[in-house]
């Protein structure tokens, strides 16, 4: 097109063919996308596997240009690496039992993981947007090679805001959450503050006793710096999800 700007004709010619010919493209694209095997999904890679696909690969194509045994025993050798990386994933997998706390800027977004599986309490936009699902959830699910449970484990119990999960609780203090003065001091592991909810931390573990205090990213950063105070006027162990990262409990 700057060949040919000078000779006005060409040029719009040229610019025509250039926009006809990427908007083809661009809805041909969209075709593939829309058939329902075009994309697979949830594929399973850590650095160490892929680096090793590369080597594989490599290795493979070597054999077949020179014919030498040699890139064979190797493409075997990596192949069998690249096999036992999956299975010591998958041993892993099983093994695995976490509570996240997302860093979804203006939501609420946990997973209960067991094994392979996980069950999600948050906001509801969070599985209906496929945008913010994409971008924040996904890739930490895809790489603990999880699928959704939309059921409550076994080892899951629900109560209101509590959630005993195995031998870990977690209580949720939202704007519906109230401090009952009357009820005897219990123990939790983990006290979420999210929603932004009215009380302070003072009022809260007045009846409530935390290894840990989170704040999610549902709750606005000035409020959260005035709980942050609060938890080291108390020595309370704090996490704040918007500005140190997601919340991961590994037990």
């Amino acid at each position: 097109l700057i060949l040919f700007a000078a000779v006005e004709p060409v040029a719009i010619l040229l610019g025509k063919i250039s926009h006809w010919t990427i908007y083809a493209l661009n809805v041909f694209i969209q075709k593939c996308n829309s058939f329902s095997f075009s994309v697979i999904d949830k594929i399973y890679a850590n650095p160490y596997s892929t680096w090793i696909l590369y080597a594989l690969v490599t290795a493979l194509c070597c054999w077949f240009l020179y014919k030498n045994k040699t890139w064979l025993k190797l493409s075997f050798l990596f192949l069998g690496i690249y096999a036992g990386l999956m299975i010591y994933a998958r041993i892993e997998i099983n093994r695995q039992q976490k509570i996240i706390i997302y860093n979804v800027s203006r939501q609420s977004a946990i997973d209960f993981i067991y094994k392979d599986q996980y069950f999600f309490v948050g906001d509801s936009i969070l599985l209906q947007d496929a945008l913010p699902k994409n971008f924040y959830l996904k890739p930490a699910r895809v790489s603990m090679l999880l699928n959704e449970s939309t059921v409550p484990f076994a080892n899951l119990s629900i109560k209101k805001n509590l959630y005993k999960f195995g031998n870990k609780t977690l209580l949720l203090v939202n704007r519906e959450f109230s401090v009952d003065s009357a009820a005897p001091k219990i123990k939790v592991d983990i006290l979420l503050f999210t929603k932004s909810p009215k009380l302070s931390v003072k009022e809260v573990t007045s009846r409530i006793q935390p290894t840990i205090v989170v704040f999610d990213a549902s709750n606005p950063l000035w409020k959260i710096a005035k709980w942050r105070s609060e938890c080291e006027s108390l020595t309370l162990h704090c996490h704040s999800v918007p500005e140190q990262g997601a919340y991961v409990f590994g037990f």
